[in-house]
């Protein structure tokens, strides 16, 4: 994938358009995006390359990486987060940002390049408290492949426990929940967590120790 660059679309009349692209791990805003700034957002809106995943359930997974919301003062700060945190979710090719005029508000469109291997029936992770779903999925994104095969969920499994347990979670146990297997094309499955207590990694201690040399 190419880097892609922001610019600031013509003004035809009372529209706006902003376009922020994301590229490798790395986007911008364009510094005349502070004509937008601190103006409401009306609505937020969610475009696919692809028809099928336009679903309620799939957006609002989306929308878990994202910052700008209905009713909050538009930030070209969060628009710069929201573009590079759906990119480096794996879960979409590219994404574009577009603010155009709605009265005195701002109307969001995020157009996702959607990544055909990458969906909304693969799986979910609930239970994680300790780290993000983005952070666990990006543990993940190695081990699970299209099409899921049953062994990559195992390996999915073994991969997060081993995940936790080297971050000090010794007693962390990860089980399947196969309910939606073979309902749809591609099977469900729900890795739940139970993370237990955390022990402080010897490493971590021996820091602690260290840094504790000054007499009261």
């Amino acid at each position: 994938m190419q880097n892609r660059f922001p610019f600031l679309a013509p003004c035809f009349g009372w529209l706006h358009t902003l376009i922020l692209f994301a590229g490798l791990c790395s986007c911008a805003v364009d510094p005349k995006s502070n004509i937008l700034e601190g103006k409401l957002i009306s609505s937020v809106v969610i475009r696919h390359s692809m028809q099928e995943r336009a679903t309620h359930e799939w957006d609002r997974h989306l929308r878990s990486y994202m910052k700008l919301r209905t009713g909050i003062p538009y930030s070209s700060e969060l628009a710069e987060h929201d573009i590079r945190s759906l990119y480096e979710s794996g879960y979409v090719d590219d994404a574009r940002l577009l603010a155009e005029e709605d009265g005195q508000a701002l109307r969001i469109i995020f157009e996702i390049k959607d990544d055909p291997g990458c969906g909304p029936n693969n799986f979910s992770i609930i239970g994680n408290a300790a780290y993000s779903d983005l952070k666990l999925g990006l543990v993940l994104k190695s081990v699970i492949k299209n099409p899921i095969t049953e062994t990559q969920v195992m390996a999915a499994r073994d991969e997060l426990e081993e995940f936790y347990h080297r971050h000090g979670y010794q007693q962390a146990h990860i089980t399947i929940d196969y309910k939606h297997w073979g309902e749809r094309s591609i099977p469900d499955f729900v890795l739940v967590i139970d993370e237990g207590l955390r022990t402080t990694p010897w490493y971590e201690a021996l820091f602690q120790l260290s840094g504790n040399t000054m007499a009261p």
